[in-house]
């Protein structure tokens, strides 16, 4: 079918312009943000990797999901690129782009004039590049499984969206959503989607046998041999189920207003007046509502109001099958994935909610929720005579331009932490107050002697190969420090070490710094510490060779290499 050609207007440029704006910063986010250490899970995963032979770790399930392709890309890290994420970051933003491509160029083809299809573009780049999906754009270990489904979603949607579709088209989307359902639990959403679109698109009797057979074998592969930790989760409420669906759909709304509705983040705006403003709406709001963490209203009017207007949409879009293009299907099934999604986590982490009621708003469940209404709006600027033009879609795109920065601040709090806590467990101190984020303590410890053994992730860093071990001095320069504070620390690993802290005032090269005793040994690293503010920085030192009442630390930073002796 051939596009509508028409002239566009300023809105529809401007549309144009913010949806390369808002790819660029997320694209950026991705190679800037990411950390490159393990983090959270990864640890756990990474630990299973190295420990099960090959096959065994890339197919075993953990945490109810069976992560075969992320798996693969895992073990791929950690047996042939020394455990170094930056593969896996280029990995998942070419996973991105090329998403965005396949949905860019189903809308690109739809029968509309150019202005809403600059707006739908627009919306289709906000919903994977806005970084309130930030959790997964900048972490490798969640931007491969995220975009590895997300790609497979949309190569799979754009095969069956034409009116009835062939048995090839359909065989190959079901692969497709194998591929998904492989990559992560949310992927087996794809059949649920497929089934919308392939209804609307009134298909034959034998796509259905093979959407059904696709489905089956997924659930079998899926399933298969699984434990408690797939099934174990499962629980039938089918009333808290909804509150719960519907409060997870409205998630992008609440990081979009987060200063508004969230005290503690409004009184970390800058400026007086705008942050006593934001404070005075968000204790009101906090005060009618309750925390927007936990409160089941208005978010769950919220999510309600999308859900009727997705079924309203599908609704019109079935009874008028030769007047829904092909590019409105597409997105309509992107929409639908996004609510089986949130089905899924509401049935399999019922139990979780109870426990952790905050989490239900958590920001790895953003990309899966942005796409929900993504989908939904793409689907309304394609309705034939619809209303949505590209001035109101471009009013969207301002409307969530504030929220980009403090979700930019969220990823890069996540990237320091990971990099703190890395490169403490790998000089051997890890201090029980060093706040570890989502990383689990045990599961970090367990997975640390096996990195060692092999070399990998921290341990392939030279300065971390050279602990314990003279330093060249031809390959280091001092670094002129003030206000040093060395102490004793407790340490998570084992015997207590030391923790040194600093100031530098100028601007060194940015990255590590060494600690070495008055030997020249190098006994510890040391990392900037944004949180203590500019020109601070604190580092570790394991004890042996030293104590806190004795050592005088010196300060040096990496000029060339080899900075030690094999």
């Amino acid at each position: 079918m051939v596009p509508v050609r028409s002239p566009l207007g300023r809105p529809a440029i401007a549309c144009l312009a913010a949806a390369a704006a808002y790819l660029v910063a997320g694209a950026a986010a991705m190679l800037v943000l990411a950390p490159r250490t393990p983090y959270a899970d990864q640890w756990r995963l990474y630990a299973k990797l190295l420990e099960q032979p090959f096959l065994a770790g890339v197919v075993s399930a953990d945490n109810g999901h069976r992560e075969v392709l992320p798996n693969l890309v895992r073990w791929i890290t950690l047996h042939g690129l020394d455990g170094q994420a930056a593969a896996a970051i280029v990995l998942g933003l070419v996973l991105a782009l090329a998403a965005a491509g396949i949905w860019l160029r189903s809308i690109a083809g739809a029968r509309i004039d150019a202005g809403r299809r600059a707006a739908a573009a627009l919306i289709a780049v906000l919903g994977l590049f806005w970084l309130g999906n930030e959790r997964a754009l900048a972490h490798d270990h969640e931007s491969v499984r995220v975009y590895l489904i997300v790609l497979c979603l949309f190569g799979a949607l754009v095969q069956v969206a034409r009116p009835q579709p062939t048995l090839r088209a359909t065989v190959a989307a079901t692969l497709l959503a194998l591929l998904a359902t492989l990559s992560f639990g949310s992927g087996i959403a794809s059949f649920a989607a497929l089934a919308v679109v392939l209804a609307l698109g009134r298909a034959r009797s034998a796509a259905w046998v093979v959407l059904l057979a696709g489905l089956a074998t997924a659930l079998a592969l899926y399933l298969g041999g699984a434990t408690a930790s797939v099934t174990g989760t499962l629980v039938i409420d089918p009333a808290a189920q909804a509150i719960v669906l519907l409060r997870w759909l409205a998630t992008p709304f609440v990081y979009v207003l987060w200063p508004l509705v969230d005290p503690a983040v409004a009184g970390q705006l800058p400026g007086g007046v705008t942050a006593r403003a934001a404070t005075a709406i968000a204790v009101a709001f906090t005060n009618l509502f309750g925390p927007v963490q936990t409160s089941p209203l208005p978010q769950a009017l919220v999510g309600a109001a999308g859900g009727l207007a997705l079924l309203a949409a599908s609704w019109r879009a079935w009874r008028a099958p030769a007047d829904t293009d092909p590019a409105r299907r597409v997105a309509l099934g992107i929409a639908w994935f996004g609510l089986a999604v949130g089905g899924l986590v509401a049935i399999s982490r019922t139990g979780y909610f109870i426990q952790f009621p905050d989490q239900v708003h958590a920001p790895r469940y953003l990309p899966w929720s942005s796409l929900f209404w993504a989908g939904l709006l793409v689907a309304a600027v394609l309705r034939p005579g619809g209303r949505l033009r590209p001035a109101a879609v471009l009013a969207v795109a301002l409307l969530v331009l504030p929220s980009t920065f403090w979700m930019v601040l969220l990823a890069r709090s996540m990237q320091v932490r990971a990099e703190q806590v890395a490169t403490a467990a790998a000089v051997g101190v890890l201090p029980p107050d060093l706040a570890l984020g989502e990383t689990v303590a045990d599961e970090l410890a367990a997975a640390l002697p096996l990195l060692a053994d092999r070399g990998i992730a921290m341990y392939a860093w030279p300065e971390v190969r050279c602990l314990g071990k003279p330093v060249q001095a031809g390959a280091v320069r001092p670094v002129a420090v003030r206000e040093l504070h060395v102490e004793t620390t407790g340490n998570r690993l084992g015997q207590p070490g030391l923790r040194i802290t600093y100031r530098e005032d100028e601007d060194g090269a940015a990255g590590r710094r060494m600690i070495l005793d008055a030997g020249g040994t190098l006994r510890g690293l040391a990392l900037p510490d944004p949180a203590a503010g500019p020109g601070r920085w604190h580092g570790w030192v394991t004890d042996a060779g030293a104590n806190g009442e004795g050592f005088s630390p010196l300060i040096v930073q990496a000029i060339g290499e080899p900075l030690c002796e094999p």
